[in-house]
């Protein structure tokens, strides 16, 4: 994806539209598993139900917290992913002639 978005190729823009959107899926199943094995650790290592009652209000944070991250890199990526024209817009046209400035050299190109 980097080689086709550095030589500006469509397929190099679809391609790391696809890498984000697998990412973001990814954030999700990862949420999934590290929930089932802060819930099986937590039945391994608390015998005492007393303390595995303390535990799972921390296993449903530490869940949320996961989750609300994901939520938040699902939309940034999905943002990216729905404006890909800005990777392959087209160049501006020069402006006329070069820019000369009070010492008479001509002025560094702008940076955008």
């Amino acid at each position: 994806a980097s080689w086709g978005l550095l030589r500006e190729r469509r397929w190099g823009l679809w391609s790391f539209v696809a890498l984000l959107l697998l990412g973001a899926l990814a954030n999700f199943a990862i949420a999934w598993w590290l929930d089932a094995c802060m819930r099986d650790l937590i039945a391994l290592l608390a015998d005492d139900p007393a303390l595995q009652q303390e535990l799972q209000p921390r296993r449903w944070m530490v869940t949320f917290i996961v989750v609300g991250t994901s939520i938040l890199f699902l939309g940034l990526q999905g943002w990216l992913a729905c404006e890909p024209q800005w990777a392959l817009a087209p160049k501006r046209p020069p402006r006329d002639g070069p820019q000369v400035t009070s010492m008479g050299r001509s002025a560094s190109p702008p940076c955008f």
